[in-house]
């Protein structure tokens, strides 16, 4: 039973017991699986979306570069995946709404999502969640704080000690 993520019968039958494997160790729909990438995306869960990362395409080298790229990028506040997606063999065309935020501004948009299934995993291409989440263009440019004036009664006088 182990073997197959499965517990032993606990009345001494042959009856099947509960499944005791993670939900991403199970076999995900498109759909499910874009839940499952938004989700690490919004909570900045650079090593449950690297695993979900597309290992056919250019990705970060780590996850510790993907952090990095996430904490620089602006945050996903709430991922919608729509119920209706297309599967094609290998291939899944799915739609999501994201809500973003970047340096106090929001934005709303409305984006087409490809997952490519790499062995019994939905995956997605580093390039979408780039340009649909990790985009900055859709956002104002942030104003640097400006420097405080400094007048001439503010600076001061070294004199040198005696």
């Amino acid at each position: 039973y182990a073997s197959i993520g499965l517990a032993p019968p606990l009345d001494g039958t042959d009856t099947l017991g509960p499944l005791h494997a993670k939900a991403d160790e199970i076999f995900l729909s498109p759909r499910v699986a874009l839940q499952v990438i938004l989700s690490a995306a919004s909570t900045n869960n650079a090593p449950k979306l690297y695993s979900y990362l597309s290992t056919t395409s250019q990705r970060p080298e780590s996850e510790t570069a993907l952090a990095d790229i996430m904490n620089k990028a602006p945050r996903l506040i709430k991922p919608d995946v729509d119920s209706d997606y297309v599967e094609d063999g290998d291939v899944a065309r799915l739609n999501a709404t994201l809500l973003l935020s970047y340096h106090g501004s929001q934005n709303r948009k409305y984006v087409d999502i490809t997952l490519k299934k790499e062995g019994d995993v939905w995956k997605i291409g580093y390039a979408d969640i780039e340009k649909n989440i990790f985009n900055t263009g859709a956002f104002p440019t942030p104003t640097p704080e400006p420097a405080p004036e400094v007048s001439p009664t503010d600076t001061a006088v070294i004199v040198p000690a005696a």
